[in-house]
């Protein structure tokens, strides 16, 4: 089992289709912005995270082109290894 580490690959780039005439960004307010998930691969790793998705909806984190997935290396010095945080 690994961790993995699941991040949006650029939240100004990554748009969804219109909705009501109006074009939306992903990762706005009511979205994850990442996860640290345990899985055996990549795959299942994007689907626990698809399941967990917000308003940026399940294919933010199916779809490697709107999201990273990485396995993290337990090695290594101490880090911080995700902030993810919304000024408001």
């Amino acid at each position: 089992m690994n961790l993995w580490l699941l991040q949006p690959v650029d939240a100004v780039a990554a748009r969804k289709n219109t909705f009501g005439g109006s074009e939306v960004k992903r990762w706005t307010w009511d979205c994850a912005y990442g996860f640290v998930v345990r899985a055996e691969s990549e795959e299942s790793a994007r689907k626990l995270a698809a399941i967990e998705a917000g308003d940026e909806e399940r294919d933010a984190w199916t779809n490697p082109a709107l999201s990273t997935c990485e396995v993290l290396d337990p090695n290594g010095e101490a880090d911080v290894v995700m902030r993810d945080f919304c000024t408001g």
